[in-house]
């Protein structure tokens, strides 16, 4: 009894069959063999490089390249626009078959010209959905705020800390800038205070510093984090923060 499984098997051999006859070139085009194809996936489509004083650099962020196709994946470009820079890369010309390469990004804010700076990181490369975009963010501040961290060391409940001192300094040129709003955030923004202030509500002119004294007071035993955080005009209204450390003992 003749069924529908048998003449497929039938027409496949006759298929065959008439390529042979016809010769080699016949032959090569009905047997198609699937070579595969790549495709990539990044392990983010965002990096955010938060407040850099304009003028220096940002410390590098990674964007991971994984090739999750079933044939090699060949990349013809690498790129980032304005205010970005790729500052290293392990991605060559190829990337096997499960394997990954890492590219490293910095932040390079201008002076004046964005406040909030935007950019991408692009792949090109033989993948279907190529190009590959990773969005970038960062804000230039014309305020460099120093030293970035303070460290307060132990200290014993009930106690208060000798005062560090945080200095703003107006890098930008020649616009002055405006302190908004200074004040403390985190987790345990209530055991740090503000001891002195020379930079409340001033206008900082170009090359012009102030200074905020910090002192911790631990409430609780064990490590106490918070941040110092200051609105000023030059971010617009994004903070700029000093990370604070102390350990109540």
């Amino acid at each position: 009894m003749w069924n529908s499984q048998q003449g497929l098997v039938g027409a496949a051999i006759a298929t065959l069959l008439l390529a042979v006859c016809s010769g080699p070139s016949t032959l090569a085009s009905a047997v198609v063999v699937d070579a595969g194809s790549p495709a990539v996936t990044l392990s983010t489509k965002k990096l955010a490089f938060g407040v850099v004083t304009a003028g220096t650099n940002s410390a590098p962020k990674n964007v991971t390249l994984r090739n999750t196709g079933t044939a090699t994946l060949n990349i013809s470009n690498i790129a980032v626009t304005d205010f970005f820079v790729v500052s290293t890369s392990t991605c060559g010309g190829t990337v096997a078959v499960g394997k990954t390469c890492k590219v490293s990004v910095i932040f390079t804010p201008p002076f004046f010209t964005c406040v909030v700076c935007r950019g991408t990181l692009s792949f090109t490369d033989d993948a279907a959905d190529s190009p590959q975009m990773v969005a970038l963010i960062g804000y230039g501040s014309q305020i460099a705020m120093s030293p970035e961290s303070l460290n307060f060391g132990t200290v014993t409940l009930g106690n208060t800390s000798q005062s560090q001192t945080v200095t703003l300094t107006n890098v930008a040129t020649p616009v002055a800038v405006s302190i908004y709003t200074i004040g403390f955030g985190g987790p345990a923004a209530a055991d740090y205070l503000i001891t002195n202030n020379t930079c409340a509500r001033r206008m900082l002119q170009p090359g012009e510093s102030c200074t905020i004294d910090v002192a911790f007071m631990p409430s609780v035993l064990g490590t106490r984090q918070a941040k110092l955080s200051v609105k000023h005009s030059g971010t617009g209204q994004t903070p700029q923060t000093v990370r604070l450390t102390g350990v109540g003992g």
